[in-house]
């Protein structure tokens, strides 16, 4: 009984600083029924570093006349700054997997090496400096 609104992918793509436009089919930006005012909860599979597509996602749906719940749910974090980032915004960040524990399992599991664990970690912490800094 819970509706679902999508945003087109094309709609949350920017070139020269224009939103991108379907160029066939159906062409609305926001698949599915929604009301100006009504409140709606960000949900997506991974946030990275800048989390750009959840800010981007943000800006679309306020123009559109949605309010945000401050809460943003993904299924992963790949503790890069995403949550940072999205909380200087004002937004809490809800994952349920982390990458840390992502990658601690894959070790255990023998699925990855030692060494690509410890770079895996490496370049984590890198793009989370990287991302803290803008």
């Amino acid at each position: 009984g819970i509706d679902i609104i999508s945003i087109r992918s094309e709609a949350l793509k920017t070139v020269n600083g224009k939103r991108g436009k379907k160029t066939h089919g159906i062409s609305n930006p926001i698949m599915g029924k929604f009301r100006k005012g009504q409140k709606v909860l960000i949900i997506d599979d991974v946030v990275a570093s800048l989390a750009h597509t959840k800010e981007s996602a943000i800006d679309f749906l306020h123009g559109a006349g949605l309010k945000i719940i401050p809460l943003i749910c993904v299924v992963v974090d790949r503790e890069e700054g995403g949550k940072e980032t999205l909380r200087k915004k004002g937004y809490d960040l809800f994952s349920i997997l982390k990458f840390k524990k992502i990658l601690k399992l894959y070790l255990e599991k023998s699925l990855i090496n030692e060494d690509y664990h410890k770079k895996s970690l490496r370049y984590s912490r890198i793009a989370k400096k990287y991302a803290l800094k803008k």
